[in-house]
Parts: structure tokens; sequence; C-alpha cells
């Protein structure tokens, strides 16, 4: 008879990993490469307004951008931070470039350093920058409510050329 407990065991511990193999195969679902993350996107109350000032009265050029979709800033555990800029040109001379930073932070909310510069010159290409923002943190929690951030420029050197900008942007959840 003690020749048989052996076996016994053995078929018993077979069993039981036949078991946890079985179990396992049955719970586990199919490998996934979705990342999921949050996104910033820009509604249409985001805009931008650039007054290229002129010497004469009332020929200044003004123009005003909707940067609704824009920018769209993706974060995620696995890539938790994010950069972005874009540049708008009014009177063909005054550019504005606004920078933002996206960080996730606790698992649903993005922390967003923004800022703008103000660049004039001869044309939209110009590089001579004559004013800029301090940055400007502001942290945007889920829940589908617009967080609005103004900021304001102004050429610092020589004229009052300037530039409003809205950024009213949403943090949703998203899988990529």
């Amino acid at each position: 008879m003690n020749h048989f407990l052996p076996r016994r065991l053995l078929a018993v511990i077979f069993t039981a990993l036949l078991g946890v193999v079985a179990l396992s195969a049955v719970t586990a679902g199919p490998a996934s490469a979705a990342t999921y993350g949050r996104v910033l996107q820009s509604d249409s109350n985001s805009t931008m307004t650039i007054v290229d000032d002129e010497d004469w009265p009332w020929s200044d050029e003004v123009e005003t951008f909707n940067l609704a979709g824009v920018p769209q800033q993706f974060v995620s555990a696995s890539n938790p931070v994010a950069t972005y800029s874009f540049t708008r040109c009014a009177g063909d001379e005054v550019k504005v470039k606004v920078s933002m930073r996206s960080e996730l932070i606790w698992t649903d909310w993005v922390k967003l350093t923004t800022k703008a510069v103000l660049y004039e010159g001869d044309d939209c290409s110009t590089a001579v920058r004559k004013g800029e923002t301090e940055s400007t943190v502001t942290y945007i929690g889920p829940g589908g409510w617009a967080t609005q951030i103004p900021l304001n420029v102004r050429n610092e050197q020589d004229g009052s050329d300037h530039a409003s900008i809205l950024l009213s942007l949403t943090n949703y959840a998203t899988v990529r």
C-alpha cells in the first residue's frame, strides 16, 4: 500500500496543476496595446486676437483666430509629459507663439504650463522677440467642464502691439 501513496500524491498534484492552467487560460484576456490616458481638447471659446499697432490712427490691423481643436495634448502613465506650441501672425509682421506643457498628475488630473511670446519684424517669419508672459501653471481636473486660461502679451520695447489669448480646455479620458 505504501508504493501507491506516491502515485496518488503525484496524481492529485498533477490534477491540481491542470486545473490552475485551465483556469488561467479562461480568465486571461487578449493582449492589448491600448493606452489609457487624458487628452486636453480646446473648444470654440479658445481664441487669439492680435493687434498690430500702426502709427496712423484707425489703421491698426486686428486679427482674431478661433483655436477650437488646437491644441490637443495626450498624456498617460507611459507618456506623462507632452509639449505643444503654435503660432499665429497678424499684419504680416506681428507673430505670437503659445507654448504648452502638459503633465499627468495623479491618475486623471493634468498640470498645464503655458507661455506666450510676441515677435515683431518685417514679416511673419521674424524671430525678434519683443515681449512675453510669465509661465502660467493651471491644474485641469476631469469631469467634462472647460477650464479657461487667459494670456495677454504686449510689445515691451517699442510699440503697443499686443495679443489676448483665451485657452478653453477640457480634460477628457481617452484610449489610444
